[in-house]
């Protein structure tokens, strides 16, 4: 299987074309993205991730197949907001980590600072941290700033007035690995304080305690440069309005 071709062919100008056929131009292409490139891109989304599973776990696949597919679900994970606790890609990743020509293929596909490549790069820190350590710092800041930009939940990051205050080893690992990069995270979040989107969390219908707000991207953006410098003003946290003034004096 190329899997390289695979992966190109889902991209959402394909999509957009296969829509345009199918309605055979009676919508307008913006009616089309409303309406079907979402189901489209739905359905694109599992026979994607059905090819890899089957690519990965068939007895037969060779190591260079296995490890190309391996390499595509990662990206096709992040790019469907699967957490990194919850990743079966990460979870096969560690079946590769004495594999001395995984490590390589996988360091050389992360090139871009997007949300793509963020449980690559999650991989990549736990099967070959030494690699991980020698990738430029601002590359990987981009990577981890934009997949908290683009997520659209945000169990990967957890609440920081309720879980933050755990050991690293009990920490989201994007938490713990954004704030290892210290400054030159620093001007990624910055620009995210103005971002004002609801940060919501899956099973997260119940009730807060008392006293606690909904947070926002711009929220963590502030708590995230507050780890990074070493505090947390507790207090202001709970509210909205007391973070919106800790905000309005890094702006």
């Amino acid at each position: 299987m190329d899997f390289k071709n695979f992966e190109n062919n889902t991209n959402r100008n394909s999509l957009t074309n296969m829509a345009s056929s199918f309605v055979g131009g009676k919508f307008s292409r913006l009616r089309i993205a409303i309406f079907v490139i979402p189901i489209l891109a739905a359905v694109n989304l599992f026979v994607a991730q059905k090819a890899l599973d089957f690519e990965l776990f068939k007895p037969e696949s060779s190591l260079a197949a296995k490890r190309a597919a391996l390499v595509v679900q990662l990206r096709s994970e992040s790019l469907q907001g699967v957490e990194s606790f919850n990743s079966r890609a990460i979870q096969k990743a560690r079946e590769f980590q004495n594999d001395p020509d995984f490590k390589p293929l996988l360091l050389n596909r992360i090139k871009r600072p997007n949300r793509r490549n963020l449980l690559s790069l999650l991989a990549l820190r736990e099967i070959d941290n030494a690699a991980y350590r020698g990738m430029d710092n601002n590359l990987k800041a981009g990577i981890l700033t934009d997949a908290l930009k683009q997520a659209s939940t945000f169990n990967d990051w957890a609440r920081p007035d309720l879980y933050w205050n755990r050991p690293d080893n009990l920490l989201p690992t994007p938490v713990v690995a954004i704030t290892e990069l210290g400054p030159a995270a620093v001007p990624g979040l910055r620009a995210l304080l103005i971002e004002k989107r609801n940060a919501p969390h899956w099973g997260s219908q119940e009730n807060l305690p008392g006293g606690l707000e909904p947070y926002r991207v711009k929220d963590y953006a502030l708590a995230l440069l507050y780890r990074i410098e070493g505090s947390s003003p507790d207090s202001l946290f709970k509210t909205q309005a007391g973070r919106n003034r800790l905000i309005q004096g890094r702006l």
